[in-house]
């Protein structure tokens, strides 16, 4: 959900935060382009979040082109192919969020212990996390290519990478008292997807939210994940605060007004 979030907060900002905010330029004349290559942005989320989630980045000013592959980049461009039709935009600000490889340590762990690499250099682990013929290597996160009981793969997220810290940091344990560990499980307590304030969508379960909702719920789990209560209310009431007032925060605009410039220009030649 990276370039869709990214998406929507370029949208909020250039068409709400910042569109009075210029002498010269006018933000709400930005285009932004958001190209998905699945049938719906979001692939991974319930179809009728997807399609929430779109609406929401049109209300936004995003223009959305799904089905669509970014075939080259060039400067001042980007060449766009849909089917067997290609466009072309004029462009100087490329965002690229379509996945990165992981760390290039995961290289060094396969010509080290043959460990073998997926296509975007995760290393396979066994079900306990370790690295086959090394029970005392363990690889977690998202540089870990682990696969659940039903084929999928457990998610680079940090929800995921959490529950994979505790299970080996449990494995260890019960290893040292001479006790057996069950294979890794990841259990998926949904996942959320903010497009700009008021605008989220949430897939828990069976549960779906879009809006409002959504939006407020994805406030309260970052809340929560603070570390103490001090901190949970100081934050809060900041961004209630931020909320009611509309106030942003503070910006700051440098360079001279075409007048004060014109008066220095003359000050310095006299």
């Amino acid at each position: 959900p990276t370039g869709v979030e990214l998406a929507g907060a370029l949208g909020e900002l250039a068409n709400k935060t910042m569109r009075g905010d210029f002498r010269h330029i006018k933000p709400t004349e930005a285009r932004i382009i958001l190209i998905e290559g699945a049938d719906e942005i979001l692939p991974a989320y319930p179809e009728k979040l997807g399609r929430s989630a779109r609406r929401m980045l049109e209300e936004l000013g995003v223009t959305v082109h799904v089905q669509s592959m970014v075939e080259d980049i060039k400067p001042g461009r980007v060449v766009m192919r849909k089917n067997d039709e290609v466009q072309e935009f004029a462009t100087e600000t490329v965002l690229w969020a379509a996945g990165v490889r992981a760390s290039a340590f995961g290289e060094v762990l396969a010509s080290s212990t043959g460990a073998q690499l997926d296509r975007g250099g995760k290393v396979h682990v066994n079900p306990d996390l370790s690295l086959p013929g090394y029970e005392n290597i363990f690889v977690i996160g998202d540089l870990a290519h682990c696969e659940q009981p039903d084929g999928s793969v457990v998610p680079g997220l940090a929800p995921a990478a959490i529950q994979q810290g505790r299970y080996v940091a449990k494995l260890l344990k019960n290893r040292s008292k001479g006790r057996d560990t069950k294979p890794f499980r990841y259990v998926n307590k949904g996942t959320m997807a903010v497009i700009g304030s008021n605008r989220a969508i949430a897939d828990i379960g069976k549960l779906h939210f879009s809006g409002f909702f959504a939006w407020w719920l994805w406030i309260m789990v970052h809340i929560m994940s603070l570390l103490d209560t001090e901190q949970r209310i100081s934050v809060m009431t900041q961004w209630i605060w931020k909320y009611l007032t509309r106030r942003s925060g503070s910006r700051l605009v440098t360079g001279d007004p075409p007048r004060t410039a014109e008066l220095r220009a003359r000050d310095n030649s006299a």
